[in-house]
């Protein structure tokens, strides 16, 4: 890897910095160009977030992450961070843990806000929670 700072090759690149094995730099952040997200626990550019630990790609912040910012939920299937009409198929936007999920929770209660695919805590004017459907 080039490394910028001294100006040097370098097997690793130095703390803070990702190693981006497309441009063959090491980078503060991965290029956004290429699609790379920056991996904290590996300090790799990836295309792609891994399960172990459970991570997501961030399209807001180009950072894998356990925690989507900015309205996003993170969809298991995928590995990314989507809005909660994008979930993957079968599974609904869950305000309350902030993940696609195949079912609402019970605890809360939360309904299935279908217009939306959101859980929701009530339900929109003109529509009624059906408890029978827990």
């Amino acid at each position: 890897m080039a490394e910028t700072l001294n100006r040097t090759c370098a097997l690793h690149c130095p703390t803070g910095y990702y190693a981006d094995n497309v441009t063959r730099y090491c980078q503060s952040l991965c290029d956004t160009e290429t699609y790379l997200y920056s991996d904290n626990t590996t300090w790799n550019c990836v295309p792609n977030c891994t399960a172990i630990p459970d991570y997501f790609a961030d399209p807001n912040t180009k950072l894998c992450t356990n925690a989507c910012t900015g309205g996003l939920f993170a969809d298991p299937p995928s590995r990314t961070c989507l809005p909660a009409i994008n979930c993957s198929t079968g599974l609904i936007g869950d305000p309350f843990s902030g993940r696609c999920v195949a079912i609402c929770p019970i605890e809360v209660p939360a309904f299935l806000d279908a217009p939306n695919n959101l859980c929701a805590s009530s339900c929109l004017p003109g529509l009624f929670a059906d408890n029978s459907t827990m």
